[in-house]
């Protein structure tokens, strides 16, 4: 939509539509208010007046959560037909792969990645289940560690992958620059002879044609979206550390609802910045 034609208060309604018409839109939003809720209620000390509001908004987290869970019943069928590409991919370019060390970490990785976030969300439909009744609330106890670990160990495979993506991303980025500005030749620059590095500003960017400033603009726009997935599982870390070493015996609630509260909102940032 051209800027000069934007309404701003309706454009961002039409927006926040789009985002909560998505599950993972209506999770993120409604994960917003839980841990804010839970925040406020840890922030302030409820006195023996206002003890029937705190208890009707801890009902309201605990109903949230639970609004989540239901939301999110069934996700794991999308890492599952993820893995089925994965596999057919991985069968169709067996023999390339099996020549190549690197592609095949490569591929075991994501085959690993993706069985875990499966086993996972397998886990979260379980103990959905037991929480609303459908099968005996001792799962809900049983699968709770291990949905918690399975989820720890996850974040890592993510960061990984993002830590990777973004390298990658800020190497193309100084590649296009450096390929525009300093283009090689045999004359001034040997094979081996190590490549000269600068600090690009906004004058040196000016300097690029149009093409190239606008593979630049959408390689930023790629780098600034995986900070923010990185900035994400590091909240999210911090949110799910608390759960799987017991933190809560030293450390206050508070320190969990922050984190999920953030985790949350620049997951949300990033959702909207995509439908922009």
């Amino acid at each position: 939509m051209p800027s000069e034609k934007r309404i701003p208060f309706l454009y961002h309604l039409v927006i926040l539509n789009k985002l909560t018409l998505s599950a993972d839109g209506k999770d993120k939003a409604l994960k917003i208010i839980q841990y804010s809720i839970k925040l406020y209620l840890w922030l302030h000390t409820v006195s023996s007046s206002n003890s029937h509001s705190s208890k009707k908004l801890t009902n309201v987290a605990k109903q949230l959560s639970l609004t989540r869970r239901v939301i999110r019943l069934g996700h794991w069928l999308t890492a599952m037909e993820t893995l089925h590409t994965l596999v057919l991919s991985s069968l169709a370019n067996r023999a390339r792969i099996l020549k190549s060390l690197q592609e095949n970490k490569a591929t075991l990785f994501l085959i690993g990645q993706t069985w875990i976030s499966i086993w996972n969300d397998i886990c979260d439909d379980i103990i959905c289940l037991a929480k609303i009744n459908l099968i005996p609330a001792e799962y809900s106890d049983y699968y709770t560690p291990i949905s918690d670990r399975l989820w720890f160990v996850s974040i890592f495979f993510d960061l990984e992958e993002n830590l990777s993506a973004l390298a990658g991303l800020q190497d193309s980025r100084t590649k296009v620059i450096r390929s525009a500005i300093h283009p090689a030749s045999p004359s001034t620059q040997s094979p081996g002879s190590p490549q000269k590095t600068q600090p690009y500003t906004s004058t040196v960017l000016s300097k690029l044609d149009v093409s190239e400033q606008g593979k630049v603009a959408a390689l930023d726009k790629k780098i600034a979206m995986t900070h923010l997935t990185i900035g994400k599982l590091l909240f999210d870390l911090m949110f799910c550390s608390y759960d799987v070493f017991q933190w809560n015996a030293y450390i206050p609630e508070g320190f969990q609802s922050i984190a999920g509260l953030l985790s949350a909102t620049l997951s949300t940032i990033k959702m909207y910045q995509k439908l922009e």
